[in-house]
């Protein structure tokens, strides 16, 4: 599938893109513009390389084989399991044992009788995904289909699901506005703010080497260190460290995560305004001399207390990331 957005482009095949951001940034309109109920103002939108939507022209939601699973799964509440799968199946697929195909592929041939009100959150997930990938769509859709589950169920449900994405081989886009469940489900993330694309790649390239300061703010507990930048280097509170490979010399707000800073140790001195218990480590909210804000993750057994003076600095793998000031 590729898809040209706001001078954006995506192109998945066999993969798992998933489209990342904030409630209101555009995610499931994207869908809604791929599935053909909303047109685009502009661009061009190809499945399978077959161009289903430019100006003036547009395939129909139903003839663009596209399959999509929503937040509640939408089963039919008085048709079965097996009903359910069938539902929308040429009689021909049916003879041809799909149902049984994609029953077996999700788990779910052993329940082919069950009722929607005899399935648990999970299951319902299961059975919405087997009806979507019944058709053998060109690429699925699935729009926060884990939502409404509960926390331990949703980690088990997502896990099975992304396996069964995997084993179906089918192209997927999967929106989601959860920085972990991206970063876990998606071969590829596409950070979207404002109806625009940020930035495309993996998870570990985004997380790692963000190229806009919205997506370094987005994609884990981040902070912002300012510093100078003098010939290679950054001169900041917490020491000198190795510039952002190109960086302009003049001042640069450097990216920081709590693995990225240790306490007790280094140039930089601050207090301790909050601690956060987190099992096996807590979570130290730091304000510098400078009055920059900083969080700094330790050991459970390494607790400081507020108000406590504590020595900061920064960690020996730490790899420079930055934007000039605002």
């Amino acid at each position: 599938i590729g898809v040209r957005l706001v001078g954006s482009e995506m192109c998945i095949r066999d993969r798992v893109m998933v489209l990342l951001g904030r409630s209101g940034c555009g995610k499931t309109t994207t869908l809604r513009l791929i599935a053909g109920f909303e047109e685009p103002d502009a661009g061009v939108l190809l499945i399978g390389g077959r161009t289903v939507s430019q100006p003036g022209e547009s395939i129909s939601p139903e003839n663009r084989h596209v399959g999509i699973v929503l937040q509640e799964g939408a089963l039919f509440p008085h048709m079965t399991v097996e009903q359910n799968v069938a539902y929308g199946l040429p009689r021909e697929s049916r003879r041809d044992g799909r149902i049984e195909e994609v029953l077996s592929l999700v788990g779910m041939d052993q329940l082919r009788n069950r009722m929607p009100h005899e399935l648990s959150g999970g299951q319902h997930q299961r059975v919405a995904l087997a009806r979507a990938l019944a058709p053998s769509p060109g690429v699925l859709l699935l729009d926060e289909p884990f939502s409404n589950l509960d926390p331990r169920l949703r980690e088990q449900v997502r896990k099975d699901v992304l396996e069964i994405l995997k084993n179906s081989g089918v192209s997927t886009i999967f929106v989601t506005h959860d920085q972990e469940e991206a970063m876990f489900m998606g071969d590829i993330l596409a950070v979207m703010s404002k109806g625009r694309i940020e930035q495309i790649g993996g998870p570990a390239e985004l997380y790692h080497t963000p190229s806009t300061r919205f997506v370094a703010s987005f994609l884990g507990n981040t902070d912002f260190l300012s510093g100078i930048v003098v010939d290679t280097t950054v001169r900041t509170e917490l020491g000198k460290i190795p510039a952002p490979k190109e960086s302009q010399p003049g001042p640069i707000d450097l990216v920081l995560r709590p693995q990225d800073l240790v306490v007790g140790e280094g140039p930089g001195e601050g207090t301790v305004e909050a601690s956060e218990f987190r099992g096996p480590t807590y979570l130290h909210h730091i304000r510098l001399v400078s009055g920059d804000k900083v969080r700094v993750e330790t050991p459970a057994y390494l607790r400081c207390e507020i108000g406590d003076k504590v020595k900061v600095g920064i960690g020996p793998h730490y790899q420079a990331v930055g934007f000039p000031s605002q």
